[in-house]
């Protein structure tokens, strides 16, 4: 009797719920959509949705993501990070009653923490005799206490006790632990708070009582039974029932009563695949969904009846991407979602799509043979006629969804349709079935016949167009037929003939537009055209004549654009007879039973230009087509909705006049990519806003992490309810984001300030608001969002945010602010008399910068006139010491010639220094005057240079003077010139130390510079001078006031750069009077570069500043190097001859007689340096670089074996040629000088002839050597004699400089740099080595270059050029013929 009864209430409750069901309907298919990209694609394991709303994917490798429909938020495992997760295989996530998500994976069970977004690791382990080890975490469920039951790979179930925080292990009834392992693949809790747990030996219930697992038995019909194979997952329904998924045996159902106990009525056993049963869960419909191992998705109802199995279609994009699905899971809004393996994740919303489809499928015959739908019709039957541009006319049968071709090649049903392009289709009241083309007239297909009937301009009378657009039938059974170039056709069904608008009966004076897009025939059987020209209405009157009315004038009364209004793409007539009318660029326009227009676009912000299509709903809502998708006008409310592609639709661009609607009151639109299709009344509206949180805050766009130093954050920014914001972080930026995932990406987001605006700022789907330099104070930030149909939130979210005030306008800061008032009372009148004071001061350092200006100018005028009186007794000092020097029969002796020649040269020095001030004194009354002649300035630059060689000499300074082409032509006043060069090469021979290097670079330019004093604008050539020295150099600042009167370098000798301070100044204008410009380029501790850039030519300067005959002058070099005559003696040595001592010899020896033996005898003959032993002797080497060295081997400090080694290794010194002396006969002793690099060994004692025989060989030799080596600059063999460093070092200029040799910016600086040598070394080791300037050697080899590079044909002059570094083809030729003495193009020219 018990059973009886319980079987009675069952079976009412089965019905009771099945009743429900069928009348809330069941979805006969479920598409699937996969979501956004933005996941890997492996096995996603589990699927959760947390309290927030978001969804937690797991993955069998990639880790956890959570999902707001937008972005992913992704969780990995980070090694030694133990704030992530640890592992990234997931196996299972789970939501506890508590909101608390758990996540379990292949390395442990891990526990998110929402305040700071990260997790915390659970540890599980067991403690054996082979030591601890991490458990696979399978399965998770809680109970109502918040005790966290743990399903694992192999190791049995565990509890996590809520209060104590104590994992134990639950024993399995009937297994011993220690020798079985146990899968817990699956774990439900029921609402009675029953445990069941789908393991690898079968269905398990927990026994709280006795604390163990055990076998779940039921009674049924054959007995009592259990389920003992292997179970991969089990679910409990909303019905009581316990499903339970095998892994190779199908799917088993029993029910359970509700008192607890396990006797199921019915247990059932359902054979529906031999693959394992990963997922399952129950839909809102109460049906379940199975998720299998390879056999796809299976779809049954509560009695385990198939529904549809949903399986992978590689032909069909709709259907599932794989027939492997891992997980399911039911959100809170009835979603379903389902993970897939190695295909991501898809989602089933009933709201995504609003709209139904009919698509052209390539791979697909039963679908649209074409996209693009121009009409759409139904017949008596139901079916619906279909025609497309490029496709023909479709049949198609919406009951059995089959479709049906009529085209040009599929003549089986259908015959006659000679064309694809077909514009519209249209079936008359008696069935026939007419259809218009672009090209080939129109077909008509009477009632009961297969085959259509071709009219066209060709074949019918009165058909003057063959492109026809529309058809429509009025009460008298004419056909009105719309086409594009002629106008209205009519067809006459009783006479079976066609007419035109031009003829009988309708009237010839009114001339109706020639393109015609709709025709409508009214309920009054009033025929409207519309045409790209206006909008015509056709009337009969009383005697079957036509009266044609011109409505485009009252239409377009008012209206902005008269052409785009009358531009007619649609008509319809609605239910209460008044006419809507779509144009192309003017939108919608009503014309009303009063003969009113109504333009829609202006009154009731409907936005759609182009109106392609107009139809009225079942429920008088207005549907309108267009470029931009579909929109609803409410006209009752007058609320416009508009829909596009991100809604469902095919397409935003839809075909002027293809809409429909049928007998069911469905709306069928034709567009670019097909049909869609609809009921009105089934349109769903998202009523859900979405859920709104903070992702993040940001402080001068730089992400704020919670816990860092000076973050204001304690926990994420989604926890929490206020920050604090310091007046340091004025600029920041809130982001936010809401979560839905029905069209996510048409959310819409508003935000306001409380405190500082007014009302809200709406942002579009814009997810950040900025704000910068608040004032101190309380705001409150608060966000509202719409979803994709508009539904906001009724409560905004809130964030409290509070700007703390700067110090300065604190509490604290506003008292110290008092007290400081009263103290600024007493410091007030102190500071009053001491600007008193300070106003005197001024006002006397004034008067004294006056005076002292004033004193300036009286001094110049003093030194003036001065200079004026010095002139006359210097001129008689001169002249007859010039004449006593050049007296050839005085014959006065060496050492008075010598004084002779000191006393004229500090005369002429004290010349210059008073012609200096008087032309500073006549360029202060601007009574300085330029008269330019053509000079060469190169042999003009080198007898200035011959002045200072004799100094240059004795102290070992190497100056030399390098231009690109013998013969620089320039224009200048040549004492001018001469000042301006002196001056500057005056100044670096005082500031250049000994053994240093004076360059003075004369290039004439192709490269062309703009000079200001010449034009402002226009580049012209120039001639530059560069002249640099070795000295200490300037710091910036005194560069910049080098060329400033009476300036004087404080750290230096005062006679650096200006002894008087006006030197320079006088430089600088004597440039500009030649219209040219000066530069000062300066390193501390490299020394100083000065640039003077000429213009070239004389168009520069006017007739009056030009010399137009040369007087004879006295030569520069007979000024600058005056000439002592003296009769031959051994012991006179002339200037001449002793500037062209060229070559200097080191002494190395610790006797002093000896050295100063050597000395003596070798002085007449080089300049000689001497040493007492090896330590000096290589300092002096490195310091002058002699041209040969004579040493010592026996000597103090440092022996000779050892200098010549250093000497010889060293790369400045390396190329030095040595000769040892000594005492050591032995022939070991030879062997190890040489050995040790000395070029030459001579024993004590020694003939003087052979010695100085010798040294001279040595010298010569030297220089012959490696003027073999370098004379074919490129390709010489290599010289056995020379020494192996000095080959690396000749090796290593030439690589860089052919590496860099298509560099024109490459320089004696980047080469000294490139070798670690100084510019003076560099410039020693380089004219020691080829007797060639670092310049002339860089040119040389390049235009060496250029030459093979000619000869060999591979370029022209041009590429030539810019190859081997010359900045222009012009600058190149000329250096070019100045070294071979051709031109390159006859270099050229010959090897072809």
């Amino acid at each position: 009797m018990f059973f009886n009864n319980h079987i009675c209430r069952f079976l009412i409750f089965y019905f009771l719920v099945n009743a429900q069901l069928w009348l809330q309907g069941n979805p006969k298919e479920y598409n699937f959509v996969n979501i956004k990209e933005g996941i890997s694609k492996v096995a996603v394991s589990g699927i959760t949705q947390d309290s927030y709303g978001f969804i937690w994917i797991g993955t069998n490798g990639a880790g956890l993501y959570k999902f707001d429909g937008i972005d992913y938020v992704s969780h990995k495992h980070i090694l030694n990070d133990s704030i992530s997760l640890s592992s990234n295989i997931i196996y299972c996530t789970y939501l506890d009653t508590k909101n608390r998500l758990w996540v379990g994976t292949e390395d442990g069970l891990n526990l998110y923490d929402r305040k700071f977004d990260k997790f915390k690791r659970i540890p599980i382990s067991q403690v054996q005799n082979s030591g601890s080890f991490s458990i696979a975490v399978s399965s998770l469920v809680s109970d109502e206490s918040g005790n966290i039951y743990i399903g694992t790979f192999e190791k049995g179930l565990y509890k996590l006790n809520d209060k104590s925080q104590k994992i134990k292990e639950i024993p399995i009834e009937g297994i011993d632990r220690e020798t079985s392992n146990v899968n817990i693949n699956s774990l439900q809790i029921s609402d009675k708070g029953k445990i069941y747990a789908g393991t690898s030996i079968g269905l398990r219930e927990y026994d709280s009582t006795t604390n163990t697992l055990k076998k779940c038995f039921f009674s049924s019909s054959h007995g009592i039974t259990s389920i003992d194979e292997p179970i991969q997952s089990i679910l409990l329904d909303n019905s009581n029932n316990i499903w339970v998924g095998t892994v190779a045996n199908g799917l088993y159902k029993a029910s359970i009563l509700s008192t607890g106990k396990d006797e199921a009525l019915g247990f059932n056993h359902y054979k529906i695949t031999n693959k394992r049963i990963l997922s399952m869960v129950q839909i809102p419909y109460g049906t379940l969904m199975i998720g299998t191992e390879n056999d796809g998705l299976i779809h049954l109802n509560q009695n385990g009846a198939l529904i549809k199995n949903y399986l992978l279609d590689k032909t069909d994009r709709n259907s599932i991407r794989s027939n492997s699905i891992w997980s399911l899971f039911v959100d809170n809004n009835e979603r379903i979602w389902m993970g897939y393996y190695n295909s991501g994740v898809a989602v089933y919303d009933k709201l995504y799509d609003k709209f139904n489809g009919l698509e052209s499928l390539p791979s697909n015959s039963n679908s649209l043979q074409f996209g693009s739908v121009t009409a759409i019709e139904q017949d008596t039957n139901g079916k619906f006629w279909i025609s497309m541009d490029g496709g023909g006319i479709d049949i198609y049968d919406s009951q059995t969804n089959k479709f049906e071709h009529i085209n040009t090649t599929d003549t089986k049903s259908y015959s006659g349709l000679t064309c694809l392009d077909i514009q519209t289709v249209f079936i008359d009241s008696k069935k026939n079935v007419w259809a218009g083309s672009w090209n080939n007239g129109l077909f008509l297909l009477n009632n009961g016949s297969r085959k259509f009937i071709n009219f066209n301009s060709s074949n019918t009378p009165n058909i003057t167009s063959n492109s026809i657009l529309s058809f429509d039938e009025d009460l008298d059974g004419i056909i009105w037929i719309g086409t594009f170039h002629s106008g209205v056709l009519s067809y006459n069904p009783k006479t079976e003939k066609f007419t035109n608008q031009k003829m009988s009966p309708i009237s010839e004076k009114v001339i109706i537009g020639d393109d015609v897009r709709k025709v409508l025939v009214d309920s009054k059987n009033d025929i409207w055209v519309g045409t790209t020209e206006g909008l015509f209405r056709i009337k009969k009157n009383g005697t079957n004549d036509f009266i044609v009315e011109s409505i485009s004038n009252r239409m377009t009364n008012g209206y902005r654009n008269k052409t785009s209004a009358n531009h007619i793409l649609s008509l319809y007539e609605g239910t209460d007879g008044s006419i809507w009318i779509g144009t192309r660029g003017s939108g919608l326009c009503r014309y009303t039973n009063e003969n009113k227009f109504e333009w829609y676009n202006e009154l009731y912000n409907f936005t759609e230009e182009s109106v392609s299509s107009i139809i009225e709903s079942v429920d008088g809502n207005l549907w309108v087509s267009g470029n931009s998708g579909l929109s609803k006008l409410d006209l009752k409310n007058n609320e416009v909705t508009n829909f596009t592609s991100n809604d469902g639709l095919l397409s935003n661009e839809f075909n002027f006049n293809a809409v429909l609607r049928d007998k069911q009151g469905i709306l069928y639109f034709g567009n670019y990519k097909g049909v869609d299709f609809f009921n009105p009344e089934d349109v769903r509206t998202n009523k859900r806003a979405p859920s709104l949180y903070f992702t993040g805050l940001k402080l001068f766009n730089k992400e704020v992490l919670p816990g860092k130093e000076g973050s204001p954050l304690n926990q994420v920014l989604a926890e929490t309810e206020e920050i604090k914001l310091n007046h340091t972080q004025s600029v920041f930026t809130i982001e936010y984001s809401g979560v839905s995932y029905t069209r996510p990406e048409k959310n819409q987001y508003a935000y306001y300030l409380e405190g500082l605006e007014e009302s809200w700022n709406y942002v579009g789907n814009l997810r950040s608001a900025t704000y910068t330099n608040l004032d101190r104070g309380n705001y409150v930030f608060k966000l509202k969002a719409a979803n994709n149909d508009g539904v906001w939130n009724e409560t905004p979210l809130e964030l409290k945010i509070t700007i703390l005030p700067p110090w300065w306008k604190t509490n604290w800061a506003l008292l110290i602010y008092t007290l400081l008032l009263f103290g600024a009372g007493y410091m007030l009148n102190k500071i009053a008399q001491s600007r008193i004071k300070e106003k005197e001061l001024l006002r006397n350092e004034r008067n004294q910068r006056i005076q002292e200006d004033e004193l300036n100018e009286k001094k110049l005028q003093f030194f003036t006139n001065i200079s004026h009186e010095f002139r006359t007794p210097l001129t008689l000092m001169i002249n007859p010491l010039q004449d006593i020097m050049r007296d050839d029969k005085l014959n006065l002796p060496i050492r008075v010639k010598e004084k002779h020649n000191v006393i004229y040269k500090n005369t002429d020095r004290l010349y210059r220094l008073i012609n200096e001030l008087m032309d500073f004194r006549k360029l202060e009354l601007n009574k300085m005057r330029i008269r330019a002649q053509e000079l060469n300035a190169v042999s003009f630059t080198k007898d200035i240079t011959g002045y200072f060689k004799e100094e240059a000499y004795n102290r070992n300074i190497h100056l030399v003077v390098d231009a690109d082409v013998p013969n620089i032509p320039l224009w200048a006043d040549e004492s001018m010139l001469e000042k301006i060069i002196f001056n500057i090469l005056s100044n670096a021979m005082k500031v250049t130390p000994d053994s240093g290097a004076i360059n003075i670079d004369l290039l004439s330019r192709d490269d062309l510079f703009v000079l200001p004093l010449v034009s402002e604008t226009e580049p012209i050539k120039v001639i530059e001078i560069i002249i640099s020295d070795t000295g200490p150099g300037l710091e910036k600042e005194q560069t910049k006031r080098i060329f400033e009167r009476f300036y004087q370098v404080e750290n230096l000798n005062k006679t650096y750069y200006g002894g008087t301070g006006i030197g320079l100044e006088v430089v600088q204008n004597f440039v500009r009077l030649h219209k040219g410009n000066i530069k000062v380029e300066s390193k501390l501790g490299e020394g100083t570069t000065f640039r003077i850039l000429l213009p070239a030519g004389k168009e520069h300067f006017s007739e009056q500043e030009l010399v137009t005959e040369v007087t004879s002058a006295t030569s520069l070099k007979e000024r600058f190097v005056p000439t002592v005559n003296t009769e031959p003696a051994k012991e006179a040595i002339s200037t001449d001859e002793k500037i062209s001592k060229s070559y200097t010899v080191l002494i190395v020896e610790d006797n002093t007689e000896l050295r100063n033996y050597l000395r003596d005898e070798l002085k007449k003959d080089y300049k000689i340096l001497v040493a007492n032993n090896g330590k000096e002797g290589l300092e002096m080497s490195r310091e002058t670089l002699p041209d040969a060295i004579i040493t010592d081997v026996i000597m103090p400090e440092m022996d000779g074996f050892e200098f010549c080694k250093i000497i010889k290794t060293d790369i400045r010194t390396s190329h030095i040629p040595l000769l040892m002396l000594t005492a050591k006969t032995r022939i070991d002793d030879r062997i190890e000088g040489i050995g040790y690099g000395a070029d030459a060994y001579m024993v004590k004692p020694f003939d003087m002839r052979l010695l100085k025989l010798r040294v001279s060989q040595l010298i010569t030799s030297r220089k012959l050597i490696f003027d073999k080596y370098f004379g074919a600059i490129s390709g010489a063999e290599e010289n056995k004699n020379a020494i192996s460093i000095d080959k690396e070092f000749i090796q290593k200029v030439l690589s860089f400089i052919n590496k860099n040799m298509s560099d024109s910016d490459l320089s004696v600086e980047l080469l000294a740099a490139e070798l670690n040598l100084s510019r003076s070394q560099l410039y020693r080791k380089i004219k020691t080595l080829t007797g060639q300037t670092v310049n002339e050697f860089l040119r040389k080899i390049r235009l060496q270059r250029a030459k093979q590079l000619l000869e060999t044909g591979s370029a022209n002059v041009s590429e030539v050029c810019y190859k081997v570094g010359f900045s222009s083809p012009s600058y190149f030729t000329k250096c070019f013929k100045a070294h071979f003495g051709v031109l390159p193009t006859e270099i050229e020219s010959n090897s072809i």
